[in-house]
């Protein structure tokens, strides 16, 4: 073979070897491998409320097994440490899993380290969210879950998981000896968290009210996801009674200090002494039924 044949046929050989070699491995981008099969494996790690052991047996517990059970939408952002390179922030909805987590694949990464936000129920769809309004009319009954962390992305690894908390508590009232002649409770609280940012910070103290009507539940047990309370305060909890025969309101009980803790659960229990001229007010402190409030009221 002529040299000059030889070398035509060496060039086109190493040509096509480099081709092959970019379509066979990762693009680099400052020192940093990508792959395309890499897994996010989301967990929740906020299942049961964290003092439920220390609650009486008329709470109800349980832990449901799948993770639909607890995050029907859930969004996320990552960011690169080093360069600051961002993925476009993603969402699933409609969630349907038989699994206790959530597995996403992730197809454009590199590797290193990331700062992953996500947001579990928190309906965003078009861009990572700097925060949520947590009593919104849309949120207000939402268990709305958050996750900050740093994950690795590596070769070593064919994943990388994360955790998300819950960032709200639950207030139970339960209430004994009510009679036909409520029909609706309103529920009182004020000086709670009204906004979490994307740091998991929260701040905007705000009051809240919930109403809860005979014809569409037991008003014998009033349950509320409830934003914690502000660091160093209290909240104030108070009933307000509307009459079935005036629709109007007829007592509305003093306010009850208490303190809301994220993914604890608050009990109050309220007891209405027959004909409606008395009523009793209890917080569950330190394992025991604490009478607080002892009221003369008429209707």
């Amino acid at each position: 073979m002529p040299y000059r044949t030889f070398r035509i046929y060496t060039f086109r050989l190493l040509f096509l070897l480099q081709v092959a070699f970019l379509f066979s491995s990762c693009v680099k981008e400052d020192m940093e491998e990508c792959t395309s099969d890499f897994q996010l494996i989301v967990n929740i790690l906020d299942k049961e409320y964290s003092n439920a052991d220390e609650l009486p047996e008329i709470v109800t517990r349980a832990i449901a097994p799948s993770f639909d059970d607890y995050v029907d939408h859930f969004g996320y952002e990552l960011v690169c440490v080093n360069t600051a390179r961002t993925l476009p922030y993603s969402t699933q909805s409609n969630i349907s899993v038989d699994d206790s987590s959530l597995s996403i694949p992730i197809n454009d990464w590199y590797e290193g380290s990331y700062r992953i936000t996500a947001w579990g129920n928190y309906p965003s769809n078009t861009q990572a969210p700097l925060g949520c309004s947590l009593n919104s009319e849309e949120l207000a009954d939402e268990d709305i879950y958050f996750c900050l962390d740093t994950i690795q992305f590596s070769q070593d690894t064919s994943s990388a998981e994360c955790f998300l908390y819950r960032t709200k508590g639950k207030l139970i009232i339960f209430v004994e000896n009510l009679t036909d002649s409520v029909y609706a409770i309103t529920a009182n609280i004020s000086s709670v968290y009204g906004y979490v940012n994307q740091n998991f910070e929260y701040g905007q103290a705000t009051d809240i009210s919930k109403t809860s009507y005979s014809s569409f539940q037991n008003l014998t047990v009033i349950e509320s996801k409830v934003s914690p309370t502000p660091e160093g305060q209290f909240s104030a909890v108070s009933l307000t009674f509307y009459s079935r025969n005036t629709g109007e309101p007829f007592y509305t009980s003093p306010p009850i200090e208490v303190t809301i803790r994220r993914n604890e659960i608050t009990l109050l229990g309220v007891a209405l002494i027959e004909g409606g001229t008395a009523s009793e007010i209890k917080v569950w402190i330190e394992n025991r039924w604490e009478t607080v409030q002892y009221i003369d009221i008429t209707e």
